[in-house]
């Protein structure tokens, strides 16, 4: 019921350590450790039916340019995460719990039709 952003996943024995506060869970249970930052690009049906971000139709017009974009930033449970719509050949949307849009910046593209960069 939620999403897994702060998680390792168990790659052999080691000599795990636990905090004073946390629970004896087990051999398996207790290698499990705890990294916060996660990114990565999410379809737009698992943002929900509230998001704010463009739709597929609307970042797909000719009249919005590649590079455009927009970033909305929300907070679950004292964890934020930035949903980013960035408009490349298609549209592509990313979600993340530590990088937001910013900074922005420019790269050079080959134009096909232009057969130039």
């Amino acid at each position: 019921m939620g999403y897994a952003y702060s998680f390792k996943i168990y790659s052999g024995t080691h000599d795990y350590k636990r905090l004073p506060n946390e629970p004896d869970l087990g051999a398996v249970s207790n290698t499990v450790e705890g990294i916060i930052y996660c990114l990565g690009t999410i379809q737009r049906n698992r943002l929900g039916r509230t998001c704010k971000l463009p739709k597929k139709e609307d970042v797909q017009k000719t009249s919005v340019p590649r590079g455009s974009y927009d970033e909305n930033v929300a907070s679950l449970d004292g964890v934020e995460f930035a949903a980013t719509s960035w408009k490349d050949n298609k549209q592509v949307l990313l979600l993340s719990t530590y990088v937001g849009a910013d900074p922005v910046g420019t790269i050079g593209r080959y134009d096909k039709k232009q057969k130039r960069t």
